[in-house]
């Protein structure tokens, strides 16, 4: 009700205090217009103006994480999961980047070196390690990198069509890239183009 808001409460106030004064001095006669220009300059007195408006910008968000201190980054729906270093049982036979099968709540998942398969260097071992499940293709596997920062977000007027400076066995997996608010690039990973590779398959089945 609006007796009952503080706007109405104090402007209540002023008008009393205006009559209240009008009245302390006999001789003078209060006019309605004299009333009405106090209150407004009490309202502007006590105007603190309207809220500085910020720019709104549109944002990208996308999985981070690191191979061989490269900085990537993945579409949010490519990657299912982040899971720590689990226990994996060996696979007799299998390529030097095939790492073994996890079982992830009575799930099997294979396992394997991202880091080996594209550059054919092993990834050393510690407590920073992540493993991405992703689907590829109806094929869930779980990819094991140097380390992810998780959820990473990107203005879209920072994305970078084409990037230089990508080591030529991961251009093909690349598409583009984010600027961060560091100037730092990202190179935008594309877990799809795993499944156009038929190694990736004979391995991760």
């Amino acid at each position: 009700m609006l007796w009952l808001t503080k706007p109405y409460l104090k402007l209540k106030k002023s008008v009393c205090r205006i009559i209240m004064s009008g009245k302390s001095k006999k001789k003078k006669q209060i006019s309605p217009f004299s009333v009405l220009k106090e209150i407004e300059r009490s309202c502007i007195a006590k105007d603190v103006g309207l809220p500085i408006q910020e720019e709104i910008r549109d944002q990208w968000s996308g999985i981070s994480f690191k191979i061989d201190q490269q900085q990537f980054v993945a579409g949010v729906g490519d990657v299912l999961e982040i899971l720590q270093m689990p226990e994996l049982s060996k696979v007799p036979r299998s390529c030097s980047w095939m790492l073994g099968i996890a079982n992830i709540r009575g799930n099997l998942l294979p396992v394997m070196d991202l880091k080996s398969f594209l550059i054919n260097e092993t990834t050393v071992l510690n407590r920073r390690n992540r493993v991405l499940v992703v689907n590829t293709k109806g094929v869930m596997t779980g990819l094991l990198v140097d380390e992810s920062m998780g959820i990473k977000k990107f203005f879209i007027d920072n994305h970078i069509a084409i990037v230089s400076d990508v080591p030529d066995q991961l251009s093909g997996y690349v598409n583009g890239g984010y600027k961060d608010e560091h100037d730092n690039i990202w190179f935008k990973f594309n877990m799809q183009s795993l499944s156009e590779k038929p190694l990736f398959f004979r391995a991760a089945i």
